[in-house]
Formats: structure tokens, sequence, C-alpha cells
């Protein structure tokens, strides 16, 4: 049996975070959830992605958000409630794989499902790399 992915959800609000879970695990995803608090002891390691809410990433940190940076592994989704370019270059200069729209319509969902389908391929893709 495939080992499945492993996913932390950091969002705020538990609609939204239950719509995520859901449709991670649709994806075949091992969904965890931890508190904002968690952020402030940097970004947790030992899950091949992060979804985080856009809010719990802000108020993790002191650090301006021109100067924050997030790790390339594990990869980092950002959830923002309304989609700004402002914002995707903010969370694109830190790091983060993309930032994505809550999964609260159709359109939304798709691309939510695209976007995580995405960097689970570039995480296939590392563990193979790493095993060869």
């Amino acid at each position: 049996m495939p080992r499945k992915n492993s996913v932390l959800v950091i969002e705020l609000d538990p609609g939204v975070r239950h719509r995520v879970c859901g449709l991670l695990e649709e994806l075949g995803c091992e969904t965890h959830i931890a508190r904002h608090e968690v952020l402030r002891q940097g970004v947790p390691q030992g899950y091949d992605l992060i979804v985080c809410d856009w809010v719990a990433w802000v108020a993790s940190s002191e650090v301006p958000l021109d100067e924050r940076r997030l790790p390339r592994s594990p990869r980092v989704i950002l959830l923002v409630h309304t989609p700004d370019e402002s914002l995707w270059v903010l969370a694109l200069r830190a790091g983060a794989f993309d930032l994505v729209e809550e999964p609260n319509s159709p359109d939304s969902k798709q691309e939510f499902r695209r976007v995580v389908t995405n960097a689970l391929g570039l995480v296939a893709n590392a563990h193979a790399n790493a095993a060869a």
C-alpha cells in the first residue's frame, strides 16, 4: 500500500478547516491539525505539506512580513479569504509554494485541489530522487 502524504492544517476558522481537511482526505492525504501558536517555534517539520491560514501566519511572529522566510521543505500553501496580488507577492517572496483562496466555492475548491496536487507531486519526486 502506498504511503499517504502527511499534511498539517493550520486554519483559524473551523468551517474552512473542515472543508480543507475534507478535500485533502479526498486526495488521499492524512491530515493533522495544529493551532496557530505552533508557528511561533518556526515551521513544523515532519510533514509533506503545510496548509496555513494567512492570518495565522501573520500573527505568528513580530518579524515584518517582507522579512519572513518559509522553508523549502515542507512546502507551505497559504490560504486567504480574498486573493490579492500584493499578498501573493509577499507569500512567494517569503518562500510559500502558493497562495490560494479558501475553498468555499466550486471554483476555489478546484483550484485548491490543483495546487495541492502540484505540491504533492513535487514531494513525490523529491522522495523518489532521495531513494534513487
